[in-house]
């Protein structure tokens, strides 16, 4: 019995062994399924972010030729798809999810257009005109003094009746000086530039660009986001009244949705939601500019829908690189970069035969918003004058 016993302690212990193995590696297991648990947690709440904000993409491929223009997505910053080939940009770009603009789109794709002579912005002209006025108007009261000495003869009524004419000639002379205000903005020589804004409306930058387009008696076409829309609906009403026009840029900016089965549908009825109780209409001229672009994979097979929904889309084919100031080089400031950018795709799209000259800008950068006025004159130098996309009888895509 002794014997036996003694035989009987290791087999226990090698028992107890392995039962404490598969102990061991069980509450690993549980450990290791509850970590993929959190980190595909994780993973679905940084995808619906995403879906919120824009984070800048470059192509990993050769740096972006003068005569090319690329596509919305090489040429902002927006949010990736799923292709391989895009990848971030370095983490120093600045994205605005600040508490100035919350869910702003730091970036996207993207170009403006001048004022509609037929509708001058009434703060820029009335400013203009004021000073103008005043001095048509001493002259005048200068030639009613001269005119009763000359018709002495002619008595009381005669030296009224000069000076009520010497008044209209005035009032004639100060409207030919608000149209020649009007004809500095827009020359006659029949080019037309589109200027627009996507990805707004931006708290931190569209004043400064809503008052240097009234300064130059200038209009654009902004395409705005939805959501965007929904933050800060008095911008948005604010850029209509003064007389700009307003397009449809998706409610979300999310390629993925759009893509899907009605996704193209629910975007558009859920902006035209928001831009309805902004400015308490939709615009009758139903403008939409694709986020990435028409080319992106997401847009592709979507024209016609968008057509039948009454909507005329709109790409670009000048711009200033401006969501991809990361790729400025170290030996050139950023507004040299940006300049160079917008003069180096202004002679591609200006090149191309019947076809609208539309710019891509974005209202999320400073630097645009700062070098605006330069766009304006250096078009202006090039013979052009200004509309916007409303103006187009159709779609135009690359």
């Amino acid at each position: 019995m002794k014997h036996r016993a003694a035989n009987h302690k290791p087999y226990t212990a090698l028992r107890i062994s392995r039962i404490l193995t598969v102990a061991i590696l069980a509450i690993f297991t549980v450990l290791a399924v509850s970590c993929a648990n959190f980190a595909s947690r994780v993973s679905a709440e940084d995808a619906y972010l995403t879906r919120r904000t824009v984070v800048p993409y470059r192509r990993d491929t050769t740096e972006t030729s003068s005569a090319h223009i690329p596509t919305e997505t090489e040429v902002c910053a927006e949010t990736a798809s799923d292709d391989s080939i895009y990848t971030p940009l370095p983490e120093t770009t600045e994205i605005e999810v600040s508490s100035d603009n919350t869910e702003s789109l730091e970036s996207e794709t993207a170009a403006p257009v001048t004022a509609k002579p037929e509708e001058p912005d009434d703060t820029a002209e009335s400013d203009a005109a004021e000073p103008k006025t005043a001095d048509i108007s001493t002259t005048a009261e200068t030639t009613a003094d001269t005119s009763p000495a000359a018709d002495t003869t002619a008595g009381t009524s005669t030296a009224a009746d000069t000076t009520a004419d010497t008044s209209t000639a005035a009032d004639t002379a100060a409207g030919t000086s608000t149209a020649a205000d009007t004809a500095a903005a827009k020359p006659s020589s029949g080019k037309v530039a589109y200027l627009t804004f996507d990805d707004g409306p931006n708290k931190k930058n569209i004043a400064t660009i809503l008052d240097t387009l009234d300064e130059y008696g200038v209009k654009a076409t902004f395409f705005t986001v939805g959501y965007l829309v929904d933050s800060y609906p008095q911008l948005v009403a604010d850029c209509y009244e003064r007389g700009h026009a307003i397009g449809c840029h998706s409610y979300d900016h999310d390629y993925a949705r759009i893509q899907k089965e009605g996704g193209l549908e629910a975007e558009i009825s859920e902006w035209e939601s928001a831009i309805n109780n902004a400015l308490g209409e939709v615009p009758d001229e139903k403008l939409f500019r694709f986020p990435g672009g028409s080319t992106k994979k997401s847009a592709l097979d979507l024209k016609g829908k968008l057509s039948e929904l009454g909507y005329k889309g709109y790409d670009w084919n000048c711009a200033n690189y401006d969501s991809m100031l990361k790729k400025c080089p170290a030996n050139m400031t950023a507004d040299e970069w940006l300049k160079k950018n917008f003069t180096d795709t202004f002679k591609y799209g200006s090149s191309l035969k019947n076809s609208p000259l539309i710019i891509l800008l974005h209202e999320s950068y400073t630097e645009t918003a700062d070098m605006l006025g330069w766009i304006i004159e250096f078009l202006q130098d090039e013979g052009y004058s200004f509309g916007t996309l409303d103006e187009l009888d159709s779609s135009w895509y690359y």
